[in-house]
């Protein structure tokens, strides 16, 4: 069988952990870099620039391992090919994405509103504008560009882009793998580069579409290309000293990102991008000892938590913004992240309280649509 659909390393156990890992700190630097809605922040910070604010790079990885897992579905697709062609295996594939993150998606839109509605001046969310948030359309210039989840940029470019991009995938996975990613990627990249200059777009509008779409297309084309070389990597067995170059070079490429990003913003983004590439692909080739160093079921909580946290944090830093407290930064910040842990574990416990109703109680719930 073809190397590309017969591999299986990114199934196993020690790999999605460490992915897990990673993107439990990338979504912790998300909320770090949102600390400058913080009324603080700039009284705290002499040059009003602090380092927190570049740890936007976390959305790259984000991008990068999607565009991963998305080239990976192609082949449980292909398997069973049971769906009726490229159109409706996307609508499946589709489905399943907004089936696992739009309980809590929900939940912190929830959130939004009550917070809003419960402190007065909080910030502003209208209706019907902000109802558009619900269908993550909002991000193509529908409704009100004042999301009332930060995230949500993210999570409709991602979707959308992804709707383009799977049917392509699956009529012509070779193809697209090997000439059609790598030079989208390269392209938009490179637009984004000698245009803005940095990968810090969402939802701006250069005129006919939003730039976030070209920064999520492009990284998850990357993503599936580092899809196609850490499966070329899986098939070899490599020598001790090998793997522990490959770890070495893998963990740079992750703590190299949080150093670079951490002191520099701009056109370093671009560079970033690259080192997450490489450790994307080390850590997904299986052929590193982070499987052993991340070998724990705690890491997968870990990332569990991350889609919570990176959607609940935002309310808080408006918020705080608003409240004006006359406190100084470090202290704000602790109250901040307070907030946005627990909003996080809430939300974790209400989705799980709701989802195990559902479960318990589905065909009763059919019944009241369907008959059955």
């Amino acid at each position: 069988p073809h190397l590309l659909f017969s591999i299986t390393y990114c199934l196993t156990n020690g790999v999605q952990f460490t992915i897990d890992f990673w993107r439990f700190i990338f979504s912790i630097c998300i909320v770090l870099c949102h600390v400058v809605y913080l009324n603080s922040y700039d009284k705290w910070t002499t040059s009003g620039n602090f380092w927190f604010a570049n740890f936007r790079i976390g959305v790259e990885y984000f991008f990068l391992v999607s565009g991963f897992l998305m080239a990976k579905n192609i082949e449980k697709w292909n398997e069973t090919e049971i769906f009726g062609g490229a159109g409706k295996t996307t609508l499946q594939f589709i489905g399943n994405k907004l089936k696992g993150f739009y309980p809590e998606y929900l939940f912190a839109f929830c959130l939004s509103l009550l917070v809003t509605n419960l402190v007065k001046g909080a910030y502003t969310l209208t209706f019907p504008e902000n109802v558009y948030d619900l269908f993550l359309i909002n991000f193509l210039g529908i409704g009100s560009t004042n999301f009332a989840v930060g995230g949500s940029w993210y999570l409709s470019a991602m979707i959308l882009s992804m709707a383009i991009l799977f049917p392509i995938l699956y009529a012509k996975r070779e193809t697209f793998l090997y000439c059609i990613a790598p030079l989208i990627s390269l392209f938009f990249l490179g637009w984004l580069y000698k245009q803005e200059g940095a990968l810090g777009v969402a939802a701006q509008w250069n005129g006919y579409f939003p730039l976030g779409m070209l920064r999520a297309i492009a990284e998850l084309c990357l993503g599936c290309v580092a899809y196609g070389i850490a499966g070329f990597l899986s098939k070899y067995r490599f020598t001790v000293v090998t793997k522990i170059l490959l770890t070495v070079v893998e963990f740079a490429g992750y703590i190299g990102t949080l150093f670079i990003s951490a002191l520099w913003a701009g056109k370093t983004d671009f560079f970033c991008l690259f080192l997450l590439f490489v450790a994307v692909i080390f850590s997904f080739s299986g052929q590193t000892y982070s499987v052993q160093i991340f070998s724990s079921r705690i890491f997968v909580k870990m990332g569990k938590f991350s889609l919570p946290l990176y959607l609940n944090h935002i309310v808080w830093a408006r918020l705080l913004s608003t409240l004006n407290m006359p406190v100084s930064f470090p202290k704000e910040l602790i109250v901040y992240l307070a907030l946005s842990f627990a909003s996080a574990f809430v939300c974790i416990s209400t989705v799980g309280f709701i989802k195990g109703l559902a479960k318990k109680y589905d065909l009763q719930i059919k019944r009241c649509f369907v008959k059955i």
